[in-house]
């Protein structure tokens, strides 16, 4: 890996030599900052990803390029959030989702999978559907099929979700019995939005308030339920 002055990109996943813009690499205990040392986390776990997913395996064309981006994507927070469990990184991962729904919401969104004629075509798929869509619905698979089957090994004590899991603290289980509630997209890990209705959405907002849920899920919630209320 190289740190290169005034690199103008941020970095790039060459084969065997990774090359960065020295802000993205370098980093001091005395002088930089803490969401610093997050970003180039984030960022060298990206490349690092690149050198397989990418490089040795590569896509067959730019059609499959969401796979080559999104994956590199979901696995440098995946890997941010083993090495500094503390930061609570998927919280942070869940405005990649939310500016991915933003394009797809538009008339000139497109499919993740996109057929490409020419290498001219695939500058115009690096985008936020390539990268924040690609990496979010994998990141959805993950949680619908746990950790097992996708053959990743988690941090100590995490939880898998199966499709069945719930985000309610299990030391709250029998304070919250007395009212029923279904939290659907647990941990936000899928890529779409919930509607709930009038009674259900009340419930969940008690949930909120009184702190039952994950601070992923709560986050997830906030601008549908809460916005009123104190997280």
């Amino acid at each position: 890996m190289v740190a290169v002055f005034e690199f103008s990109s941020g970095a790039m996943e060459n084969f065997r030599l990774i090359v960065y813009r020295e802000s993205h690499m370098l980093y001091s205990d005395l002088k930089s900052t803490d969401k610093r040392k997050q970003i180039n986390t984030i960022v060298v776990a990206h490349e690092v990803a690149h050198q397989w997913f990418g490089n040795l395996i590569t896509m067959g064309w730019g059609t499959h390029l969401w796979l080559n981006k999104g994956f590199a994507t979901w696995i440098s927070y995946m890997v941010t959030n083993i090495l500094f469990p503390e930061w609570q990184i998927w919280t942070q991962f869940l405005q990649l989702s939310a500016d991915g729904l933003s394009l797809n919401a538009l008339q000139q969104s497109h499919l993740i999978k996109v057929e490409v004629d020419d290498a001219h075509g695939i500058d115009q798929i690096l985008d936020d559907i390539s990268y924040k869509k690609g990496s979010a619905v994998i990141r959805m698979l993950q949680g619908y099929l746990g950790n097992d089957i996708v053959q990743l090994t988690q941090g100590k004590g995490s939880r898998t979700s199966n499709g069945n899991s719930s985000s309610l603290k299990e030391k709250d289980q029998e304070q919250c019995d007395e009212t029923l509630w279904v939290k659907v997209n647990v941990e936000q890990s899928g890529f779409y939005r919930v509607i709930y209705d009038d009674e259900l959405a009340a419930r969940l907002r008690k949930a909120v308030v009184k702190n039952y849920l994950s601070a992923t899920d709560k986050l997830g919630m906030y601008y549908m339920l809460v916005k009123d209320c104190p997280l």
